[in-house]
Order: C-alpha cells, then structure tokens, then sequence
C-alpha cells in the first residue's frame, strides 16, 4: 500500500538522522532490539545497551532512543501480512495494521521536522472500500483508528 510506503520511508529518514547521533549501525541496533522486544527482562535490558554500543547520556536519552526503536518496530507491524490477505480495507486485520501505523506515526512525530498525519491521510485518499458507506482508507482511520 502506497500510504505504508510513504510512512515508512518518512519514519527511515528520522531514524537515520536521530539515530545516527548516537550509533555507527542505526539499522543493527534495530535489529538487535527483537531481543528486549521478545525479552525486557533487566537483564536483558543492560545486554541490549552494551551490545548496541548506543552513546547516551542518562535515562532521557535512553528513552528517546527506545522511543526511535519502538517507532520502527511499529513500521514493521504495519507490513503484517493478514491485514492484506482481504480484499477490503474495512476489515478487522487490515484495520489493525492501520493502528500499528498510527503508532509508527504518534512516535515519528517526536522526531519529524514536519507533519506526518496529514500527507498519510492524502495517501490514505486513494484507498476505497468495496462497501460504500466504509468510504477510504481517510475515512476509516478517521473513524476507527484516531481515537483508539
């Protein structure tokens, strides 16, 4: 879907600027985070931030940088392929990967130099429901994404 597509590029260009300030591997440390994701034991925790090789000055920076890495992980939800085996995007599990981009977006925001909602919601223009009172892809994340 072109909106995803859009938003993820967006979202790469912020992480690659914001991250590439503190790390020489802004992708590696991405990467590495599926074990805090699968783990977030504090054990854990302190493996990830010796292994990152993250440069950070106290816990706010810490958080700015899981903030980054949560963004990310959201953009890869948005691809989860059951929301695109239906052949309209008023379903269920379409409209679940819409909420994983939502998150993408509320945390880009931090770390955009412009808006990001508004010019994913012109790419979410061009998506149409099959059933006509469902509207577009606008429409329904309007109505069922921004207010969860």
């Amino acid at each position: 879907m072109e909106a995803l597509d859009w938003l993820r590029d967006s979202l790469a260009l912020a992480y690659e600027r914001e991250m590439g300030q503190v790390s020489t591997s802004p992708w590696a440390v991405r990467n590495r985070y599926i074990d805090v994701v699968l783990d977030d034991s504090a054990g854990s925790m302190s493996k990830f931030w010796k292994e990152s090789r993250c440069s950070y000055k106290d816990e706010a920076d810490k958080a700015r940088i899981l903030k980054l890495l949560e963004m990310q992980r959201q953009a890869m939800l948005m691809y989860t392929s059951c929301g695109w085996f239906f052949a309209d995007p008023s379903g269920l599990e379409t409209l679940q990967v819409l909420k994983y981009a939502a998150r993408a977006l509320q945390l880009g925001q931090y770390f955009a130099t412009d808006s990001l909602e508004e010019p994913f919601l012109q790419h979410l223009d061009g998506v149409v429901s099959n059933l006509p009172a469902q509207g577009t892809g606008r429409d329904l994340y309007l109505r069922h994404i921004k207010p969860a």
